[in-house]
């Protein structure tokens, strides 16, 4: 993002949503929980309690309760990668950067909505917010490639995609693309150009599988990571990075000889 970029024309630059899962068999419901406020509020309700306080309640942007992963993907994670209309922000596909934090107690299903079920998300199904976002990407990719390959030849539209994933575990970098064990440091020069971590590989993307491929490399090397540091620490995140180098080339204007190249770069984090 250029210094002097309009914010407010960006949407909301920051959203709250919750989503909830199911007990697990092994855990006990005490008290109980209500939606309101067109899905966007929380009351908690104590055990014997018929309705919570105004302290209970709790305000968000959305609640996604037994929600699909389509529900999500619709409502969340597309208006972060497009621009759906004119009176929509643009997305990650227009040349923002966005990210996708997901944080919450341990066995809340962070990891579950993170990464889905892989088998059935690298089928094309929504599941999963990094699956959702890998098909995501290539559906808008090939309709903007069957858009511009529909109009004249003068105009030229041409895209290179990149992903890089890194584990951080008690304040160590793991890359998890790269099966060699390397140092791994913040480089905060370096934050310009993918993540600003010395060392970390960066692997070229030509289609979806290639991406899914990569995805399900990181997601065993972090079961790897986990069998040699111990039991995975609460401390320990990973980021999934998409990075879109998009050109644009318009024929000549009747004022320049010369065709105007357009640079768009955006990365999107989970």
């Amino acid at each position: 993002m250029e210094a002097g970029t309009n914010l407010k024309a960006l949407g909301t630059p920051i959203q709250l949503v919750v989503r909830i899962r199911p007990l697990l068999p092994s855990e006990e419901r005490l008290g109980d929980l209500r939606i309101s406020d067109n899905q966007r509020k929380i009351v908690l309700i104590e055990p014997n309690k018929i309705q919570g306080t105004v302290e209970d309640e709790y305000s968000f942007d959305y609640v996604y309760a037994d929600a699909s992963f389509d529900d999500l993907y619709e409502r969340t994670l597309i208006p972060m990668l497009m621009q759906e209309d004119d009176l929509g922000a643009p997305g990650f596909m227009d040349g923002v950067n966005c990210a996708v934090l997901v944080f919450g107690n341990s066995r809340s299903g962070k990891t579950f909505t993170v990464e889905g079920n892989a088998a059935a998300s690298a089928s094309g199904s929504r599941d999963g917010v990094i699956p959702c976002l890998i098909n995501g990407v290539f559906e808008i990719l090939g309709e903007r490639q069957g858009r511009i390959g529909g109009r004249r030849k003068s105009q030229q539209w041409r895209f290179q995609l990149s992903v890089q994933y890194v584990e951080i575990v008690d304040e160590k970098i793991t890359d998890l693309l790269n099966p060699v064990k390397m140092e791994l440091d913040v480089d905060e020069q370096g934050l310009a150009d993918g993540l600003g971590i010395k060392n970390a590989c960066r692997k070229l993307v030509n289609n979806r599988d290639e991406l899914f491929h990569y995805f399900k490399t990181g997601q065993a090397a972090r079961t790897t990571a986990r069998s040699e540091f111990g039991p995975l620490s609460e401390r320990a995140a990973a980021i999934f990075s998409i990075e879109l180098h998009q050109v644009q080339t318009q024929p000549p204007s009747r004022s320049s000889d010369s065709p105007v190249v357009e640079h768009l770069y955006s990365r999107f984090l989970v």
